[in-house]
């Protein structure tokens, strides 16, 4: 009997009891972790979308100051652009000078009628040789009297990552008159056969200007790349109806747009304004939601700053969120309202559980 009372334990209702505050608590604590989990995944995302644009944004930036670089004011031959039946194709300025920038304001055909903007420039092309210039000077009267300018660093060395290198695919523009002369596989050497027909006049002292463009084939004097939203191929994540802003360089053997480089997930709407001093008085005098009526000329004297209303939600969906209104106003503070944007119609019933933003991009040229 000892031996019995020293072994007595806990009874079975004792254990019950203790198996349900335990089944209790760690359900409890499961939802708490639940909770934190869903929270640093909607965070996670959210910062990945502003990391996404802070890095997209800026490129897409960088490109619109970049307008106009390198575009030649006359031409002395024609040029294709982009063949006809291509994507695109309503962009074209051949057989006129290029503009520098073409906006399409609500495009039928876009997602959501978002708009399209297309920069043209030696400077946004996809290569190495794109990002590069430099120029041939006549020097004397004699036809050995050329010189290349090589950008050269502090110690005399050539800085490789600046300069043209022998192979690359330039154009050559008359530096007075910005006239395209033609287009050429650069050579250090300017007496090489390869600039036959491109040096400056001999006697004359002038110079031209050489341009590194974006591939060995040549269709265009110029690179040309289209900013617009694609729907296909869409992130789990995004809401229904949005999609990737993408950064398309034009192909320059074939003027196809082609896979493109993703800028910004999950995007509902582009609206583009032009900023234009329409009587060349330094100040901007018309914001603009439509393509103006001018030619590169006129784009290159007037147009002065582009803004861009990016809208797009952060993160995933969250079902303990709740987005407080479905219609967004796309507004500038010069163009006025550029769209009231109906979360409800066009995004449906689960668009108030996403973040939405709209980024802004403002970006001055430096096109002359």
């Amino acid at each position: 009997m000892i031996m019995l009372r020293e072994q007595k334990g806990f009874s079975l209702v004792e254990l019950l009891i203790t198996m349900i505050i335990f089944l209790f608590v760690i359900a409890a604590a499961s939802q708490l972790l639940v909770g934190i989990l869903t929270q640093f995944k909607q965070q996670s995302k959210i910062a990945e979308t502003n990391i996404e644009g802070l890095v997209g944004l800026q490129i897409f930036k960088n490109d619109i100051e970049s307008a106009g670089i390198g575009l030649p004011f006359l031409l002395n031959t024609g040029y294709i652009e982009v063949p006809a039946g291509n994507a695109g194709n309503a962009y074209n300025d051949a057989p006129n000078a290029p503009r520098a920038v073409v906006i399409d304001n609500n495009v039928a055909g876009e997602l959501n009628n978002s708009d399209v903007l297309v920069v043209k420039s030696v400077a946004v092309g996809a290569n190495a040789p794109s990002e590069k210039w430099t120029y041939m000077t006549n020097t004397g009267t004699a036809a050995n009297s050329f010189s290349i300018k090589r950008w050269d660093a502090l110690d005399g060395q050539p800085i490789i990552s600046e300069n043209l290198q022998n192979g690359d695919r330039v154009i050559v523009l008359r530096i007075d008159d910005r006239m395209l002369l033609g287009n050429t596989t650069f050579n250090s050497d300017p007496n090489n056969a390869d600039w036959t027909g491109l040096r400056p006049t001999i006697g004359l002292f002038r110079s031209h200007l050489i341009y590194g463009i974006n591939a060995n084939d040549y269709l265009m004097p110029f690179n040309r790349v289209d900013y617009h939203i694609d729907n296909t191929n869409i992130p789990a994540h995004c809401a229904p109806a949005t999609g990737v802003l993408i950064k398309n360089v034009i192909n320059q053997s074939n003027g196809q747009r082609g896979g493109g480089m993703p800028i910004l997930d999950c995007v509902a709407d582009m609206q583009v304004v032009l900023g234009l001093d329409t009587n060349s008085d330094g100040q901007i005098d018309l914001w603009s939601s439509a393509m103006p009526a001018l030619d590169a000329e006129g784009i290159r004297r007037q147009l002065k700053q582009v803004r861009v209303y990016i809208l797009a939600h952060e993160g995933q969906r969250d079902s303990t969120y709740t987005y407080p209104t479905n219609i967004i106003n796309i507004t500038d503070p010069d163009a006025g309202n550029l769209k009231a944007f109906n979360l409800l119609a066009i995004i449906g019933a689960d668009f108030s559980q996403f973040r939405w933003k709209i980024y802004t991009i403002n970006a001055k040229l430096r096109i002359n």
